[in-house]
Order: C-alpha cells, then sequence, then structure tokens
C-alpha cells in the first residue's frame, strides 16, 4: 500500500493499526476505513495483528479486547470482518472498481483495466448483478453480496436467517434487515458503511 494511503489510516486509527505494515494495494483502503469505522470506532476495543492480501482477498486478523457485555460484541465484529474479507473478491485491490479474481501467475483481485494478461487466466468471473430495490448497480452488487454471504451463513454455519431490505434515503445507502443476529449486523453495518464511499452506479470509490 502507497505510504499516503497506509499513513492516513494510522494516523485515523493509531491503536486499531499501531505499528502494522498493510500487505495490500490501496485499492482496498476504503475497505479497511470501513472495518475500522464499524468494529472499532472509539479504537479501543479492537487490535489488528496482521491485514494482507492471500489468494485474492482480504485476510484481517485481530484481538478483540471487550469483556462480555461491553463494548462491541465479537461476533458483530466477525460479522462486519467477514462480509469485508467477501467483498474483495470482487474489488480490484489495486484501484478499488469493481472487479473479479484471475490467476496470471498469481491469484489476484483485478478490474478489467488492471488486470492485463491476467485476463487469460481468469478464476472468478465478474457477477452478473440486477438491480436491487431500484438501486443502481454499484450499490446492488454489494448487496447481493450480503444476501449470498448470510445465505452461505446459514448453509454451513448453521447461522439465523435474514431477510434484507435496502433504500436510498437523502441521497445515502440505508441496508436494513429482518432477523439475524450479531453477526449479520456487523454484515449490514459493514455494508452501510462500505455503500456510502462507492459510486451508486458504477461502484466505483467516491474522490
Amino acid at each position: 500500500m502507497k505510504k499516503e494511503f497506509s499513513d492516513k489510516l494510522h494516523q485515523k486509527y493509531p491503536l486499531l493499526f499501531g505499528n502494522i505494515s498493510f500487505e495490500c494495494q490501496e485499492g482496498w483502503y476504503f475497505i479497511l476505513d470501513s472495518i475500522a469505522q464499524v468494529i472499532s470506532p472509539d479504537d479501543v476495543d479492537v487490535v489488528a495483528g496482521q491485514v494482507k492480501e492471500k489468494f485474492g482477498t482480504l485476510r484481517f486478523y485481530y484481538m478483540h479486547h471487550s469483556s462480555e457485555g461491553a463494548g462491541i460484541h465479537p461476533d458483530y465484529s466477525r460479522g462486519a470482518v467477514r462480509m469485508a474479507e467477501w467483498l474483495t473478491y470482487s474489488i480490484c485491490e489495486v484501484c478499488g472498481a469493481p472487479g473479479a479474481t484471475y490467476s496470471g501467475g498469481w491469484v489476484s483481485t483485478r478490474c478489467s483495466k488492471c488486470a492485463g494478461d491476467r485476463q487469460r487466466g481468469s478464476v472468478r468471473e465478474e457477477e452478473t448483478v440486477e438491480h436491487a430495490f431500484g438501486l443502481g448497480l454499484g450499490w446492488s452488487r454489494i448487496i447481493s453480496l450480503l444476501s449470498k454471504l448470510i445465505a452461505n451463513n446459514v448453509e454451513h454455519n448453521r447461522g439465523p436467517s435474514a431477510i434484507v431490505y435496502a433504500a436510498k434515503i437523502d441521497g445515502r445507502l440505508v441496508v436494513t434487515i429482518a432477523g439475524g443476529r450479531e453477526r449479520e449486523n456487523g454484515m449490514v453495518a459493514l455494508i452501510n458503511h462500505f455503500g456510502n464511499r462507492i459510486d451508486e452506479i458504477t461502484g466505483e470509490p467516491r474522490q
């Protein structure tokens, strides 16, 4: 990650990130900022141990220091981090635009512009996304990923089912769920924060 981006994260969240190095590129800056805002808004409960790219997706390792009944619930943090990692399968690590996972020599996640020759070794194609709740494709895409992660959690971890709702209110994405527990609430919080950092139509980062 370029120094200007890593410096921003260290300055905004000194207790969360300490002196760790960000072993990924700046295309995931807004994802990392969203994680920090959701799981450690007061920069006190969580300490990151390692942040890196592995097999084309983000890995965010951390320690949770809140005692039961205090601070943010650990499952809320787990949900937010899992949602962020899930999103990075389809967000270009270089520029932050929507992308796909490629295997041109090594597995990486890139948009079509940044992929170059890697497109010849595609592992996971960009998904076809339909408009959800009358919203633009940029927002619809991450809402679709939220729904799929919740379904995956139900199938593989016996998590609770939840119905996703979304709307554009005063120009902002607002996602809610009916059902679920702390983990699903953490997923939704991450989507709400990150969704308002990207363009509703293109899904590209807002500058």
